[in-house]
This record gives C-alpha cells, sequence and structure tokens, in this order.
C-alpha cells in the first residue's frame, strides 16, 4: 500500500521532531523574520503597517508554540496518537477560535469607525455580512470538529479517523 505520510519517509518520532522543527522555523520567520525586512511604510500607511506586523506576529507566535508543543511532547516520549492529537487539536482551535468571532469583530469594529477596516462612511454591506458569516460558520465547524475527532482519537488511541498501516501492512 503506498502512503504519502511523513511517517513512511521517516520513523515515527523523526517525523514528529521534523514537523515540530518545521513549525519552529516559520513561527520564527513570521513573526521576527518578516516583520524585520518590510519596507518602512509612509506615515498614511503607518496603521495598516502596524496591523500587518502584529497580525504576522501573532501567526508566528502560533506556529511557535504549536511547534515548541509537539517538541516538547515528543521529548516527553508520549504515545505518538496523543501528541498527534494534541498537536492536531493546537492547530485547529488556533483557526477555530479566532475564526468564530469573526462576525462579531467585524461588527464592534464597525461601530467603532475610523479604523484600519472601516472609514467614517463606509457601511456594513453585505459582502462584510457574509465574510463575517462565512467564518464564524467556519469556526464553529472546526470546534465541533475538533471535538469528536479529539475524543475518538483518545478513545481508540488512533492518529486519525483513517485507518494507519505499519510498514509490515498491518492495521
Amino acid at each position: 500500500m503506498l502512503s504519502f505520510s511523513w511517517e513512511y519517509v521517516f520513523r515515527p518520532r523523526e517525523a514528529q521532531w521534523w514537523v515540530s522543527v518545521i513549525f519552529i522555523l516559520v513561527g520564527i520567520g513570521c513573526g521576527l523574520v518578516l516583520p524585520a525586512v518590510l519596507p518602512q511604510p509612509s506615515v498614511q500607511e503607518l496603521e495598516d503597517f502596524m496591523v500587518a506586523i502584529w497580525i504576522l506576529r501573532i501567526l508566528g507566535a502560533i506556529f511557535f508554540l504549536i511547534g515548541a508543543a509537539v517538541l516538547v511532547l515528543t521529548m516527553m516520549k508520549l504515545p505518538e496518537y496523543l501528541v498527534h492529537t494534541i498537536g492536531g487539536a493546537l492547530g485547529a482551535l488556533s483557526f477555530g477560535i479566532p475564526a468564530t468571532f469573526a462576525l462579531p469583530f467585524l461588527l464592534v469594529m464597525y461601530d467603532r469607525r475610523p479604523n484600519f477596516l472601516f472609514a467614517v462612511n463606509d457601511s456594513f454591506g453585505t459582502e462584510n455580512r457574509l465574510i463575517g458569516v462565512l467564518f464564524s460558520t467556519l469556526g464553529v465547524l472546526t470546534l465541533i470538529g475538533t471535538y469528536f475527532l479529539a475524543r475518538y482519537q483518545l478513545k481508540n488511541k488512533a492518529m486519525g479517523w483513517s485507518w494507519t498501516w505499519n510498514s509490515d501492512d498491518e492495521k
């Protein structure tokens, strides 16, 4: 059986090490390196630039913390399914929780205009509402899916909902 999983390229613990190191490096790149090399904006663009810098730093912190968590759990020699479950849940929740609050965030920012999202005369149109509802719905579905997948993985000591095959093609 052919699989494109990292587990077939590296031994399981090695794959976890590589994934955690890559996440840590992406976090450092997004949070520290990229903001330092971006060209300085003009005075008129300063507010939007600072928002972009903070978004990059938050994104970098998320990647770094997920990578560090997987690295620490791997070093503690926890069972693979537990490391995968915790790492996957952290990744899913880092999207699901903020996405759930997209519509309320847009509504608050609209009420407090002018700001980096809305000018004084902007209206809260269908496009804004659609984006907010879409992300909030995806966030809620991600939270629900994460709960059920993590519960299944912990109960069955499984890596996911699909069958996991080792190098000897045994279930």
